[in-house]
């Protein structure tokens, strides 16, 4: 066992360990690197979820997911949206989610990869910490 770790994947007697490394390899004996992935899992899986969210900022109508401020539920959907900026065609056909990411990246600067704490005002961070 390569590092004494699991997971462990073996072919052809050879033995690959690391669970990311392994990933790697089926995804690329499997064809589902980059535009297979896209095609296959990131974009039907992103489509359900941005339906849902464009409808619940259609009938909100205040620019936020749930209310009129900001809540977790916004942080998760910037999150989401903000990492699968990869492939932005994506959001082809949703513009109220791409909207809502423009703006909240506008009055909430995102720092590092995705929404964060030290990117809030204290008021914020306060607001959400009861929420939650």
């Amino acid at each position: 066992m390569p590092f004494g770790q699991m997971p462990v994947l073996e072919v052809d007697g050879k033995q690959l360990s690391q669970s990311r490394a392994i990933a790697r390899y089926l995804a690329r004996q499997f064809g589902m690197l980059r535009e297979a992935l896209e095609r296959d899992v990131l974009r039907p899986g992103a489509q359900k979820f941005f339906t849902y969210m464009t409808n619940f900022l259609k009938n909100n109508k205040s620019g936020f997911l749930v209310g009129d401020s900001l809540t977790w539920a916004d942080l998760y959907l910037a999150n989401f949206a903000d990492l699968l900026s990869k492939a932005p065609t994506l959001y082809d056909g949703f513009p109220e989610v791409n909207y809502f990411l423009r703006n909240f990246k506008h009055h909430w600067p995102i720092s590092g990869t995705g929404p964060g704490y030290a990117a809030l005002p204290a008021k914020q961070i306060q607001y959400i910490s009861r929420k939650m």
